[in-house]
Order: structure tokens, then sequence, then C-alpha cells
């Protein structure tokens, strides 16, 4: 199913690294790669500190070559060391909301600094994701003003979306997003945020907590595909689909089970199906061809063609931001005066198009 070289190099040293056995054909990639196309579609897909563990093998070592095996283990000893320093920013923050009487919850890479299920160092983190509910939300963000963080931009809303516009620090390594819940659309009611809260779990960190096993596979498919059409992938991640088997062994038969109902119940049964399919199929099939009947299948099939095929996830990217900054513009008169102060501001249109477009060279 993967025709490119390149690509099935990297879910091969993904499975090594997870400990998983390559195919045949991940391993004939794996001599011939391209290292500079694996580490351009590794970075894009966030899991170049994870390779690093799978090169570490001799035998992995002497399929991929010296120069790349030893760039990988600097991504990863680079990576380790951020990640220490993202936990000390976090320590300092979860130690400001204690004084103040709140408990915030981890989100996503936050809750690999708290309770790893990723081996040490492998996970790359962008941000620090971290819910409150949502009437102790303003106490949150002056709490995080009193430490000296602030929004990058004059003149941002309060609110956006599902969380506060990203909070910077100028001493600290990176942005921090205040949530009150998930989303504001399908995910939510998949997982609604006072079940993260109602079973988040204490942590060594005061002032905050990591979410339920359950919560955490939830988050990790729901933030990743729950949003999009129905039936239709998103664009597939590999570290969602390398977190997806990391959480494995914290997770029993019922909280996959509940996970599924959750799905289901928000009309999103075929997402949940879809993505566990494609999961098995790149991380444990032994022929990457072998995509089941039905709408799982279907569903696989098309996020696994995605991913060689990077130019049309580009345009699904672009044309749902182009509709979403159109919806809002059109029905919203807080939002139209304001995204019509931004257009009038060449540094803010600048900054705009830039992260777009950013984001859009990430995809690969």
């Amino acid at each position: 199913m993967l025709h490119s070289r390149d690509l099935r190099a990297v879910v091969g040293l993904m499975r090594a690294a997870l400990g998983l056995a390559a195919t045949e054909g991940q391993v004939e990639a794996l001599s011939a790669a391209d290292p500079n196309a694996v580490v351009r579609i590794a970075s894009a897909h966030a899991v170049l500190p994870l390779l690093a563990r799978a090169a570490g093998e001799q035998r992995i070592r002497d399929l991929v070559g010296p120069e790349l095996g030893v760039f990988l283990a600097q991504m990863h000893k680079a990576n380790s060391a951020r990640n220490l320093a993202l936990r000390e920013q976090l320590q300092e923050i979860g130690t400001a909301l204690d004084a103040a009487g709140i408990r915030g919850v981890a989100l996503k890479g936050a809750v690999e600094l708290l309770a790893p299920s990723w081996p040490d160092g492998t996970r790359y983190i962008g941000d620090l994701d971290i819910l409150v509910p949502e009437d102790r939300l303003t106490s949150a963000f002056e709490c995080l003003g009193a430490l000296g963080y602030a929004y990058r931009q004059q003149g941002d809303p309060l609110l956006i979306h599902h969380h506060l516009p990203a909070l910077w620090h100028a001493g600290r390594p990176t942005a921090v997003e205040l949530h009150f819940k998930i989303s504001t659309r399908r995910a939510d009611r998949i997982l609604p945020a006072s079940l993260i809260i109602a079973e988040a779990r204490p942590t060594d960190m005061a002032g905050l907590a990591v979410p339920s096993p359950r919560c955490r596979l939830l988050h990790l498919v729901a933030h990743a595909q729950a949003d999009g059409p129905v039936g239709k992938p998103r664009r597939l991640s590999l570290r969602d689909v390398a977190g997806f088997s990391c959480l494995g062994p914290l997770l029993s038969a019922d909280d996959r089970a509940f996970a599924r109902a959750q799905f289901e119940a928000a009309g999103a049964l075929s997402q949940w199906d879809g993505f566990c399919a494609t999961a098995r199929i790149l991380l444990h099939a032994d022929d990457e061809r072998a995509v089941p009947a039905g709408a799982a299948g279907a569903w696989a099939a098309e996020a696994l063609g995605d991913l060689q095929v990077p130019g049309r996830v580009r345009a699904r990217y672009l044309w749902s931001w182009l509709t979403f900054y159109a919806r809002r513009f059109c029905f919203d008169r807080a939002v139209r005066q304001r995204y019509l102060r931004r257009l009038s501001d060449r540094r803010e249109l600048a900054a705009m198009v830039r992260r777009h477009s950013d984001s859009l060279r990430n995809i690969a």
C-alpha cells in the first residue's frame, strides 16, 4: 500500500523503535532510502527523536548508514534536553496554579512530561497544553500573566475556539495554551472537559494532574480525526500512530470499548474504526496491502494514500482554513471587525500568512 520507498523506510524505523517487527519491504527500503528524504518525512511527522531508538541497534545502523544513525542520535539527545527544560517550565506553571487553588490537567505532549508512555526522550512536544475548569480560566490566565506570560500580538481576543491564544514567555522554551475544552465541534461530544477533569489522576507535580488512560486514548484519536468530515480521514500523523501504540500497555479492553462507544455516540464511528485499522496496518501487518474490507478499510486506504500524496493533504488543509475564516467572517460581527483590523495591519497579516505557510511546508 505504501509505494514510497522513503516513507516505507520511516515506517520500518518507527516499528523497530517501538519494538515491533518490520516487513521485508520496509527492511529493503531502509537500505535503499534517501537519508535526506527520511529526515524530511520524519520531521514533518514529528517522529525524528523516536527513530533514534531504532538507529541505536547495530543491524539498523548497518542498513541506514552511520551518518543517519549519528544524526538521529543527536536529535534524540537534543529532544531529551528540551523535554527536561519543558518539564521545568511546566513545574513552574503548576506551582503557580496550585498557589491559586487551581488544578490543571496536562494534555497531549505535556502529559508525557508527567506520566510518560513513550520511551524516554522520544516524544517531540511542540507546546504545553493545560486544561482548567472553565470558571477558573481567567484566574489561570492571571497566574501565567504574573509569571511573565503574554500574547505575542496585541489585541488578541480573550477566547479563541476552545483555548486561549498561545501565551509566550521570553525566557521559556515554548508557548502555553490554556484550554477549557478540547474542541468546539464533534470532539467535544466524544471527550467533554468534564470527563477529563473527573477522571484526572494526580501526579508528583503540584497543581497538575493527567487524564486517565482512556481519556488519553480518546483525546489522541479525537484531536487528530474527529472534527473532520465523517467517513473521511484528516491528515494522518505518524506521531499519532506511534502514540496509539505507546498507550497500548496502559489500556484495558474496557477502555478500548468505552472509547469506541464514545465515537459511536457522537456519530464518528468511522473515524475510530478507520484510525485503528490504519494503525494496525502501519505497525502490525505483515503486508501493507492487507487493508480490511468495509468502511474502515476504505478509510485506511484513503489515509495511506494521503500519506504518499502530501499535495492532496495540503489542498484540504488550505481549504479547511479558508472556509473556517470565511464562516467566522460572515456570521460573527466581532470576529469580522477583528479580521478587518488585522488585514489593515501588515505585520499581523504577514504573521498569519507565515504561520499557515509553515504548516503547509510541514505536511510531507
